[in-house]
């Protein structure tokens, strides 16, 4: 029985010390627990979104375009034989440089050769007629003249005579032509140049016109592409462009407008203008690419957009808006705006917007009302006009069949809808 109190009072002994022991760190766990608690139920602070802004009338109130060309030469041609015939020969290859006169290809020359002595055959045949006709005519005048014929014998003696002759001149026309087209079995190059196509081979049978080879004079090189309609009307003969070519876009050239198409080409609906370009030696090639760079003035009231900051209020409709942001709160609020027209990646907004407004011009379709945003300067765009629109119509019509808002941009209420997605630099 001794034994055993001992052995019951040492275990209380060790319960008391464990629970002094432990029951602080308990208490200790459970408090961190309960702050964590408290520290998570509070709602998450979230960052304001950065958006890319700009702020009307500190732009250049003007449209910077640009469009894609290629340098050609001013004076081009397809070289074609002026009769038909088979292939003799071709001397010349694709880059050839050639002169004047040098022959390019050659046809068989025999059947043109028989063709020119038939020709000279019958020169000959009328005029043996023509001396026998006019003897005989000359004969009818002097019996005519001693009365033994008729005059209606003699005058048909006289057509017979006038026919001969006609017909010598005729014969003599054809025997020129039939010697022309000898000389036209060989294709020479009208001036100095080089070949930049080959379209046909030797023993290939041609027809009179039918291209064989492409020749260019690359004495004087110019900048060829096509506009819309819509820019059409700001281009004029004698305007000064910019030209830069991508094999060296470090040094741009300054060209002058020499023409422009005064009507649409009937598959494309575009108009062709060419740019002169200074004599810069050994810069140009033909075919180089290059790009063409204008501004055009806009009228006061008119303000060029990027089309990613333009959002429409409602689908289907063609009400748009863009995103104003407060200065003084950083909060955004939807601005009704009136769209002109369409000019590559960008709008034209004739009215709804004044002068110092802070515009968002990319991340406009992850916005909401009220929401504030942190604004990150951002310069327009320059409009590079591959695939533009022809006119307001059309780009209002491509608008409405823009792609949709992305699945990430959940805060983006459904009455709106981006007209064009940019992705945010």
């Amino acid at each position: 029985m001794k034994h055993s109190h001992h052995f019951w009072s040492g275990i209380r002994t060790m319960g008391l010390k464990f629970a002094t022991s432990v029951l602080p760190i308990l208490l200790m766990l459970g408090l961190v627990a309960g702050l964590t608690a408290c520290k998570k139920s509070e709602p998450e602070q979230t960052p304001p979104r950065p958006v890319k802004t700009m702020v009307v009338g500190e732009q250049d109130n003007s449209l910077a375009t640009q469009f894609p060309g290629e340098v050609r030469a001013r004076h081009e041609a397809r070289l074609a034989f002026r009769v038909s015939g088979r292939i003799l020969k071709r001397h010349v290859d694709v880059g050839a440089v050639v002169k004047k006169g040098q022959i390019i290809a050659e046809l068989d020359p025999q059947d043109l050769r028989l063709a020119a002595a038939a020709s000279a055959a019958s020169v000959g045949s009328a005029q043996a007629q023509y001396e026998t006709a006019k003897a005989d005519v000359q004969r009818y005048r002097d019996l005519k003249a001693k009365n033994f014929i008729s005059q209606a014998e003699l005058e048909r003696h006289e057509a017979n005579f006038a026919s001969a002759e006609a017909a010598l001149k005729s014969a003599k026309a054809q025997s020129a032509i039939s010697g022309n087209q000898s000389d036209y079995a060989r294709l020479v190059a009208p001036a100095d140049g080089v070949i930049t196509s080959v379209d046909a081979e030797a023993g290939q049978v041609v027809q009179a016109g039918q291209p064989v080879t492409g020749f260019a004079e690359p004495r004087e090189l110019e900048v060829a592409f096509v506009v819309s309609e819509l820019h059409v009307s700001r281009l004029h003969v004698g305007d000064e462009v910019d030209v830069n070519l991508w094999a060296n876009a470090a040094t741009p050239l300054r060209g002058v407008i020499r023409e422009v198409a005064p009507a649409a080409d009937p598959a494309s609906r575009t108009y062709a203008v060419r740019v002169s370009l200074p004599q810069t030696e050994g810069a140009l090639r033909l075919g180089m690419t290059a790009i063409v760079s204008m501004r055009f003035a806009l009228s006061t009231e008119t303000v060029a957009l990027p089309a990613a900051a333009l959002i429409r209020l409602q689908e289907g409709k063609d009400d748009f808006a863009v995103w104003q942001i407060d200065v003084k709160t950083s909060a955004v609020h939807r601005v009704p705006v009136r769209v002109a027209g369409f000019s590559g990646n960008q709008v034209l907004v004739a009215s709804g917007l004044q002068n110092g407004s802070h515009i968002v011009v990319a991340g406009a379709h992850h916005l909401h009302e009220g929401e504030v945003v942190r604004p990150l300067s951002a310069a327009v765009p320059t409009t590079t006009a591959v695939g533009e629109t022809a006119d307001a119509a059309k780009s209002a019509e491509a608008a409405k069949t823009s792609t949709e808002q992305p699945a990430s941009a959940a805060v983006q209420p459904a009455t709106t809808t981006p007209v064009a997605n940019q992705t945010e630099r």
